[in-house]
């Protein structure tokens, strides 16, 4: 919480109309204002997002002069390329929401009335500077206290919780790396197993047992 306040004073504000739907790294901040945002994250070429486009410009038709929630979308093969750089967009189309420095993946289904119902219910405004009626008593305090703080200041507490982010991110990533050693040394110790008892002696077996159940001496064995 206490990032996302200090990230909401400090971020710089630019001269884009309200009105805007596609945006970019440089104009997402003045155009969600202190919004929560839903974006739909696209290529042009591709077919799943020709696929949604026409239930996503009716949702941002639905959304265009709402003041709690923002929807929008960002051309990843275009001026938006280092805004979906920045969030990790891997493929077509991503749809992300909620407060721009802590946007969550959607998982629901892309059809207008999933969409539509869950920027309804899901996406709501959180304590801000802008809208104070919605903070708690020691959120107001807590704001207060980081209006009292120099730029530089805020920059140092930034860039801490971003260091704790890139930590985290460097541990996720030697934890996948440790994982899959551990899977190529099982596959690998099971694919030598397999070689050892797989031999013409195993072979031989089989097929005597299918031979004696064919001939119905199963008694026998």
């Amino acid at each position: 919480m206490r990032l996302v306040l200090v990230l909401a004073l400090f971020c710089a504000t630019y001269n884009i109309p309200a009105g805007a739907s596609s945006v970019t790294k440089d104009s997402v901040e003045s155009v969600a204002k202190d919004r929560p945002v839903f974006l739909k994250f696209f290529a042009p070429w591709c077919g799943h997002c020709k696929a949604m486009a026409p239930d996503w410009s009716r949702l941002m038709t639905d959304f265009k002069d709402s003041d709690t929630v923002f929807v929008g979308e960002v051309d990843c093969t275009a001026d938006g390329k280092d805004l979906c750089s920045d969030v990790g967009v891997q493929g077509y189309p991503t749809i992300k929401y909620g407060d721009l420095t802590d946007l969550q993946d959607y998982k629901g289904a892309r059809s207008y009335e999933a969409m539509k119902k869950h920027a309804d219910t899901a996406i709501k405004p959180q304590c801000s500077f802008e809208r104070l009626s919605l903070c708690t008593e020691e959120q107001k305090k807590e704001l207060e206290e980081i209006r009292a703080l120099s730029a530089s200041e805020l920059s140092k507490l930034i860039q801490v919780e971003e260091e704790k982010i890139s930590t985290a991110e460097k541990d996720f990533e030697l934890g996948v790396q440790d994982l899959q050693a551990k899977y190529a040394a099982l596959q690998q110790t099971k694919e030598e197993t397999l070689s050892i008892i797989k031999t013409p002696r195993f072979a031989m077996l089989k097929s005597a047992i299918k031979q004696k159940n064919a001939n119905g001496d199963k008694n026998e064995l």
